[in-house]
């Protein structure tokens, strides 16, 4: 027995319907794949000029499809436009209509592309999908499976998607990837709007919300990869958090979403909980600049400016976690106020050691009031030394400016 694939619908097809385009019932609800009133036709088209069988039945009639060449004197130019049939199974009556469209529309549109309009039009409408060409329905799309066909329903989630979500919001669904080679995809409605094979990564998204030009491709991918930072960085969802934080892969482009919005409470404790138990990965990615410039994640890296000028660049210090299996002399805070004693330098903040990813030696924290040292401080950085403890006394006047400012002569 053939097999059918058939899209049914509720709703009588008008023969207006298939001959026009232009005037979409959906234009102004953006909820929707379909709002340019066009999907039909080109299905129709692609289907039509790659030889698959197919009718439409719709309320009591019956749609076939093919190619006539159409003239015009004056000029000599002719067309293959689509040419419909109709038989009214009431009456008996046969009819045809000539459309505008010529066989040829939608030329650079991909074959599984037929597939997506109609089966976009189903979750649009609250459709169906399904081999039964028996279901109650107003209106049925019937189509002979061929080996076009068939290659698309064998790879079906490649270009649609029916799984679970990890994590939801009004604006943003995420999945895990099981895409072959796990493209970068984003889906509305379960429709592929956007894949890059060139660009891994761990999940997929579904922008409910996306708007789409009329090949059903987003117009604007930067505004939709906004919406996905901020579901992700405002995601409350523990389980969600530690899924993308294990097994973390900064390669993968799913770190590289994440530039806007706030972190919630939960990505903090989550976080730090995790980089202090030593399970979560290196974080110095492209993702975690901002979490390094948090001061609520303590993640043995930070941002400090190492200038009160507002338009000072931020430095990355990295605060090493101690071995303490190596005896350690004399530590690196005690090596600082020897030196500063030495100077008549007096030093009330917290010294810590870190790694400064810049010429700077020392650079203090405004918010925790503390000094970050590197650890190759020597004699020759004392002057370094006073400058920052005068950021944080904030006293021109004081014993510590006229000392800066002997050092400097010096």
């Amino acid at each position: 027995m053939e097999k059918k694939l058939v899209f049914s619908n509720n709703g009588v097809l008008s023969l207006i319907d298939m001959t026009t385009m232009g005037d979409s019932v959906k234009r102004t609800d953006n909820s929707k794949t379909g709002q340019f009133d066009s999907g039909l036709k080109y299905a129709i088209a692609i289907l039509l000029r790659h030889n698959v069988e197919f009718h439409i039945l719709s309320g009591s009639r019956k749609y076939t499809f093919s190619e006539c060449e159409i003239g015009d004197e004056q000029t000599g130019k002719s067309k293959n436009v689509i040419k419909i049939d109709w038989l009214c199974y009431d009456s008996g009556k046969k009819n045809s209509e000539i459309t505008g469209f010529a066989v040829n529309l939608g030329y650079d549109w991909e074959f599984w592309m037929a597939i997506r309009e109609l089966y976009s039009n189903c979750l649009d409408e609250n459709g169906v999908m399904s081999e039964n060409e028996d279901l109650e329905f107003d209106t049925k799309v019937v189509i002979s499976v061929n080996d076009k066909i068939q290659y698309v329903l064998d790879n079906f989630d490649s270009y649609f998607f029916r799984g679970d979500y990890l994590y939801e919001t009004e604006k943003v669904s995420i999945a895990l990837n099981t895409l072959p080679g796990q493209p970068y995809t984003i889906y509305k409605n379960g429709i592929q709007i956007y894949s890059d094979p060139e660009r891994q990564s761990k999940y997929v998204y579904e922008c409910k919300l996306a708007k789409l030009d009329e090949m059903r491709v987003i117009r604007d991918r930067s505004l939709l990869e906004i919406q996905i930072s901020y579901a992700i960085r405002e995601c409350n969802d523990v389980s969600f958090i530690t899924n993308f934080l294990q097994d973390y892969d900064h390669k993968l482009h799913d770190s590289r979403l994440c530039g806007y919005g706030h972190f919630s409470d939960e990505w903090v404790a989550l976080t730090n909980h995790m980089y202090t138990s030593e399970i979560l990965p290196n974080l110095a990615t492209t993702m975690f600049n901002d979490i390094i410039g948090d001061k609520r994640f303590r993640v043995g890296k930070r941002k400090l400016s190492d200038s009160d000028h507002w338009m000072a660049d931020q430095v990355t210090i990295e605060i090493p976690v101690p071995d303490l299996s190596i005896p350690i002399e004399l530590t690196l805070e005690a090596t600082v106020l020897q030196l500063a004693k030495q100077n008549n330098i007096e030093v009330r903040f917290p010294v810590f050691e870190a790694s400064i990813k810049s010429s700077t030696q020392v650079i203090a924290d405004l918010d925790d009031q503390c000094l970050y040292v590197n650890g190759t401080f020597s004699n020759d950085d004392v002057w370094e030394l006073v400058k920052e403890i005068y950021r944080l006394e904030k006293k021109e006047s004081s014993q510590i400016w006229k000392d800066y400012v002997v050092l400097l002569n010096k």
